[in-house]
Parts: structure tokens; C-alpha cells; sequence
């Protein structure tokens, strides 16, 4: 091998060595979008809007968000803000709650009549 190739094949190591740890933290196209993206949406019976959105918060994470839209206006609340990448969520409506479900794990129940979001870790976050 002569010189050349040994320098082509380090800097193609060093690159896919890149992608691999960049693709764990952040989606690359993420990194030229701004944009929140719509992860999970559903009208309630009673005609409630309820979208899960994310977006890369440009640091190291992404950022998700649950907001609500009724009679009352329109209310959001964070549901984490360093998390990794979801590409979809399930939303499960009880009776007066909501359910937040990522790989099958609930991470959070909101409450469609208080506006408040209980965290898988017990934080309660009322929505603004």
C-alpha cells in the first residue's frame, strides 16, 4: 500500500467513526432543519387537539413537547427536554387522561382537564 492509500483509509475511518457516534446523538438532517416535528397527533371526542412534537434543541438533544389545543385556547408543556431521537409515540385516551407512550414504555399521563403532565419520574409539569 502505497502512502496515499494509508491516509485515505485513515480518514475514511476517522469519518465513519464520526457518522456512527453522530447518527447516536442527532438525526444529520436535523442538523439543517429548524422545524418542530409532528411525532404523534389526535383529535379527542370532544374535539381537542393533542400534538407531540420535537425538534434538535441545537446543543446536544432533542426537545419534546405536548400541546393541547381546546375551548381554553392553547397550552404546552415540555415532556423532556434531553432526549434522544423518537421518530413516532403512541397516544392512549382514557377517560380523563392522556397517555404518552415511547417503545412501549408510558413516559408520561397527562390530564386533559388540569393541563398538568406527570413525568415518568414523578415531575409534574403544568402546561402554559
Amino acid at each position: 500500500m502505497t502512502k496515499k492509500h494509508i491516509v485515505g483509509v485513515v480518514v475514511m475511518c476517522v469519518v465513519m467513526g464520526f457518522s456512527v457516534v453522530s447518527y447516536q446523538i442527532v438525526w444529520f438532517p436535523d442538523v439543517y432543519k429548524t422545524e418542530k416535528r409532528v411525532v404523534a397527533s389526535l383529535v379527542t371526542t370532544s374535539g381537542e387537539e393533542i400534538v407531540v412534537r420535537q425538534w434538535w434543541n441545537r446543543v446536544d438533544f432533542y426537545s419534546i413537547e405536548l400541546e393541547h389545543t381546546g375551548p381554553f385556547g392553547k397550552r404546552c408543556c415540555l415532556i423532556d427536554a434531553d432526549s434522544s431521537k423518537w421518530w413516532t409515540c403512541n397516544l392512549k385516551v382514557g377517560v380523563s387522561k392522556l397517555d404518552i407512550i415511547h417503545n412501549g414504555i408510558i413516559v408520561g399521563e397527562y390530564d386533559l382537564a388540569s393541563s398538568k403532565l406527570t413525568r415518568a419520574n414523578g415531575v409534574e409539569v403544568m402546561a402554559q
